[in-house]
């Protein structure tokens, strides 16, 4: 429950995301109203924080509403977070959004926007279109999406289906002549990864792509696929994956399946929770996670204990 009891207003033009957001702030103890945006401009002037798309904001602002204003569903772009600082937003939440990320927002207090997500981070590599130079691509391409937070289940959907189409590239694009070059380039978004392969090899008539062979797989690991080619003019194969972070729930449970390894805070609270009896479903690990929790929760072997009693 939270102490400071706000008069919020919610105008969202989903209803289910509006009454899912109504709801969850009330059981924080706020006094809600939820209105379509018609209905919000039309009324509500009492109302201490306003959470709406960027549209209604600007209508609102237009009617001289000067409620503070949490905006969600903002588009991923430079203009659209330019706008929502110009209209005096003191949050932004991009789609998708999670309901703890909106209350903390509404419970904050006045501050300015987040700033945009980093649109430049960018892995981009050329490589010959054979099996040890696609092998090594491959491993510098995960370790670029650890480094950017990608989780394990994220990371080997793309890094399969990558793999599928560079070798696509290798076998076909320049079967009847020396191996050549293709251009690599994948881009973490702040839910999703985009990566781009082109050669140019000898192209062939995409209406079949995805029906069968390494295109068909990639495309079934993809959220999205493209593929645009000509006979002779080389191949550009765009794949999209949804990458959402790993998450902790609401205090009830951990579920850390998609995570490599244990912070010192939450190894802590992990082996609190199971040294004191939690039921074993309260924590959802990885098999890796699983072994580490085991190996902390035994300690030192009698071995590994008489070796650090003689080092001393």
């Amino acid at each position: 429950m939270n102490e400071t009891r706000l008069a919020v207003l919610v105008a969202l033009s989903d209803d289910g995301a509006a009454s899912t957001a109504a709801a969850a702030l009330r059981r924080r103890g706020h006094a809600v109203v939820a209105a379509q945006r018609d209905e919000a401009v039309r009324g509500q002037p009492d109302a201490q924080v306003v959470v709406c798309d960027l549209a209604t904001l600007e209508v609102l602002r237009e009617r001289g509403h000067g409620a503070r204003a949490i905006v969600v569903d903002l588009p991923e772009t430079p203009t659209a977070w330019r706008q929502a600082l110009r209209l005096g937003a003191a949050d932004a939440l991009c789609r998708p959004w999670r309901l703890a990320e909106l209350v903390a927002a509404v419970e904050a207090g006045p501050r300015a926007p987040r700033p945009a997500p980093p649109r430049g981070v960018t892995l981009q590599r050329s490589l010959e279109a054979e099996v040890d130079a696609i092998e090594r691509v491959l491993r510098e391409l995960c370790a670029f999406l650890v480094g950017q937070g990608i989780a394990p289940a994220a990371r080997a959907r793309a890094l399969t289906a990558t793999a599928e189409v560079l070798e696509n590239a290798a076998r076909h694009a320049y079967a009847a002549a020396p191996a050549g070059r293709v251009e690599l380039s994948a881009t973490p978004r702040r839910h999703e990864i985009e990566i781009e392969v082109i050669d140019h090899g000898a192209g062939f008539d995409p209406l079949d792509a995805t029906r069968e062979g390494g295109l068909a797989r990639a495309a079934a690991l993809a959220e999205d696929l493209r593929v645009t080619s000509r006979p002779g003019q080389g191949t550009r194969v765009s794949l999209r994956f949804s990458a959402t972070r790993v998450d902790l729930d609401d205090g009830e449970g951990l579920d850390l399946s998609e995570m490599d390894w244990l912070s010192p805070a939450l190894a802590r609270r992990v082996l609190a929770g199971v040294e004191h009896g939690r039921p074993g479903p309260f924590y959802s690990l990885s098999p890796a996670l699983a072994v580490t929790v085991g190996r902390l929760l035994a300690g030192a072997a009698q071995r590994q204990r008489a070796e650090r009693a003689l080092w001393s």
